[in-house]
């Protein structure tokens, strides 16, 4: 019988390939990242206008006696953030806040070709963990170590990669014990159709194949226990322009579990409503809905969940510099203003 930490090990493993496997709507090629860090986000993906050095935010309660200053409690959390980013977009370092104090700080390296290879993390100004990338000839992470403080390796991944660039193989080490493996397979265009995850004594825990439209789009996603009987299935369906709109989970037999739905503004990607339904059609599990402005901002959600069926509704109002970054954010909750984002940006020209 194997330990409760060799179990929590495994059952960690299994919960990284769900989420990424299921997180995405359609975007089953994500898989094979799963076990890599994950990467910072560029200044283009965060919808920064201009090539932007650096950013920082910070939220503030308003009080209603005084909405035209910027007074309060500074609100506690990950709204809080600040950033600094290279000539091409590429974060270097991400603060993360604790009220006004600075808590940790995260550092970024990257290689000539723009290729991840150090993380650092930092804690009161001093290092607590470094993820080290090592690359190969055509910049493919072929190992992924963790080291604490004193340089000792906490856990290594590595990965194995074929003729064409593909991922073939993936095996975690902790303590330089294998904890648990991952093979996979493909088809003529790359694609993934198979991926199986074994633990730590090379049994299969759990299967996941995959099926395409003639497009390339994931069609369907199909999960197989240790013992090869199929445990649940999720079918993705598009629209006309190729967007993911629907993604419906199925139990082994058939029956449909859970179904999640996406409504864009018109041609655009922008998604005004969210859904998420439950085994019967009329059990809301959890529906937002969202208004953009012609700069591309947000300006109201309104949510339903199961556990909340009182609707709630936020709008905002932004002030904007001169490159059409906003610079100040207003938050109201059912009309009334609740804090105030202030954004600091520096450009490089």
């Amino acid at each position: 019988m194997k330990g409760l930490a060799e179990y929590a090990e495994m059952k960690r493993f299994i919960v990284l390939v769900a989420l990424m496997a299921a997180t995405y709507m359609g975007d089953a090629q994500s898989v094979p990242d799963y076990l890599l860090p994950t990467l910072p986000p560029t200044a283009e993906g965060l919808g920064y206008r201009g090539a932007v050095k650096s950013v920082s935010e910070f939220q503030y309660e308003i009080t209603v006696a005084d909405l035209g200053e910027i007074e309060g409690i500074l609100v506690p959390g990950g709204n809080h953030f600040a950033a600094s980013f290279n000539k091409k977009g590429f974060m270097i370092t991400q603060v993360v806040y604790n009220n006004d104090s600075q808590f940790d700080t995260y550092s970024y390296t990257w290689n000539n070709f723009d290729q991840l290879t150090r993380i650092t993390l930092m804690h009161d100004d001093t290092v607590r963990e470094t993820v080290s990338i090592r690359r190969n000839t055509a910049q493919l992470p072929v190992a992924i170590t963790y080291m604490d403080e004193t340089g000792a390796i906490l856990r290594k991944i590595e990965q194995k990669f074929g003729s064409r660039n593909e991922l073939l193989h993936q095996t975690e080490y902790n303590q330089n014990i294998i904890a648990a493996s991952a093979s996979f397979e493909y088809n003529d265009q790359l694609q993934i159709t198979a991926m199986r995850q074994k633990n730590q004594d090379g049994e299969l825990v759990v299967e996941y194949r995959y099926s395409y439209a003639p497009s390339g789009q994931p069609l369907q996603m199909s999960v197989y226990d240790s013992f090869g009987l199929l445990a649940n299935r999720t079918e993705f369906i598009y629209d006309s322009l190729h967007r993911p709109v629907e993604e419906v989970v199925y139990n082994p037999y058939g029956k449909p579990i859970q179904s999640m739905n996406k409504r864009y503004d018109g041609t655009g990607d922008k998604v005004i409503e969210y859904t998420v339904r439950g085994a019967q059609p009329d059990r809301l599990i959890h529906r937002e809905i969202s208004t953009y402005n012609p700069e591309g901002y947000c300006t109201s959600t309104k949510t339903t969940s199961l556990h909340q069926p009182q609707r709630e509704a936020w709008n905002f109002k932004y002030r904007y510099d001169e490159r059409g970054n906003w610079l100040e954010k207003t938050h109201f909750k059912q009309g009334i203003p609740f804090y105030r984002t202030v954004r600091t940006l520096t450009y490089f020209d």
